[in-house]
């Protein structure tokens, strides 16, 4: 089952998390999870918490339960108390929520995530008086560059404007807007894959000195960088000129599906 990604912050205090979930609600430092034993996909950017759902809907402080990544248990909870297995990569990475244990909230926050972060992991309860029950989780961490702009053939139909994205994970999509964020006409893109990363590019023309911005999907993870031409541009044709987005025009957000 593959959910709607929200991202909150705020809880816990100056953490931002994104998950896939049904219902949450934090006013109180309460999270409300579903119940489900559906494979969940969480997709998160890179250098971001995140947080993995897992809930049996039942006090859990007397029950033992651990998570893996890939078959390597990474967390383990017993009542007596938890600890983090070998895996040195989850060192001093991994919480999870004590004080929601009783209102079955199995969850871990993984800090700091990595593209390494990224694979399969199961939130397992082994000695359940129904029996064991496994709940799976995908965790894809996206690397999500800032697009960069830069002019390039000035001609007499308008001037071309080149956007790429280098090194992104997943393969992003990009799409040029302009100033009223509507769709510009645009060649390509051109894509290009290397060690599993991906570098795209997308050129449009213009022929008005507006803003313009150009847009990079990765699922629910958006970045885009606006651009302006600069006052000198004219019909004389000059070396291609690279720019980003200033920090004011340049911004990240996640699309609620």
């Amino acid at each position: 089952m593959f959910l709607t990604l929200k991202c909150f912050k705020g809880f816990p205090a100056g953490v931002s998390w994104c998950f896939h979930c049904f219902c949450v609600s934090h006013s109180d430092g309460n999270i409300s999870l579903p119940v489900s034993e559906s494979p969940i996909k969480v997709i998160a950017p890179g250098g971001n918490d995140v947080m993995l759902p897992c809930s049996l809907g039942m006090d859990i402080r007397s029950h033992s339960f651990d998570w893996a990544k890939d078959g390597l248990k990474v967390f383990v909870y017993t009542k007596s108390g938890y600890y983090l297995d070998m895996d040195k990569r989850f060192m001093e990475r991994i919480s999870h929520f004590k004080n929601q244990l009783q209102s079955g909230n199995a969850s871990i926050m993984i800090q700091n995530t990595t593209m390494a972060d990224s694979g399969n992991y199961t939130c397992n309860f082994p000695k359940l008086p129904q029996g064991q029950k496994t709940f799976h989780v995908e965790l894809v961490v996206a690397v999500s560059p800032k697009p960069l702009i830069s002019i390039g053939d000035i001609t007499g139909v308008g001037v071309e404007l080149k956007c790429r994205v280098g090194g992104a994970f997943p393969k992003p999509t990009l799409q040029w807007l302009d100033g009223d964020r509507n769709p510009l006409p645009a060649k390509g893109p051109l894509v290009l894959e290397r060690g599993g990363c991906y570098n795209v590019t997308l050129q449009t023309v213009v022929t008005s000195p507006q803003q313009f911005c150009c847009v990079s999907k990765q699922a629910n993870i958006v970045v885009e960088a606006q651009f302006s031409l600069p006052s000198e541009i004219s019909v004389v044709t000059v070396g291609a000129k690279m720019y980003s987005g200033t920090s004011t025009c340049t911004k990240m957000k996640v699309l609620l599906r």
